[in-house]
């Protein structure tokens, strides 16, 4: 006993079926953008293969040492000031 009938597919597309399309990823890394093939959440970039396309990128703060530092590499001449010391 069938209880289904089967779809006809007119031009490769299943009759009655209504045609839509996933939502378009951009990765946050690369700036690559890419429709997905299935509805599942994608591992990883399309492009530059980031497991973390969905995540910014996480800024480093320089502590003043490390700015100095590279300052001084760079050949800047840099100035620092010592902290006043109260009570001397």
């Amino acid at each position: 006993m069938r209880l289904h009938r089967k779809r006809k597919k007119v031009d490769g597309v299943v009759a009655g079926a209504q045609p839509f399309r996933l939502p378009t990823l951009k990765c946050r890394r690369c700036g690559h953008e890419w429709h997905p093939k299935t509805n599942r959440r994608p591992v990883r970039c399309a492009k530059c293969k980031s497991p973390y396309w969905d995540r910014e990128r996480e800024k480093v703060v320089e502590t003043e040492r490390q700015q100095v530092e590279a300052a001084e590499n760079e050949g800047l001449a840099v100035e620092t000031v010592e902290p006043i010391k109260e009570g001397v």
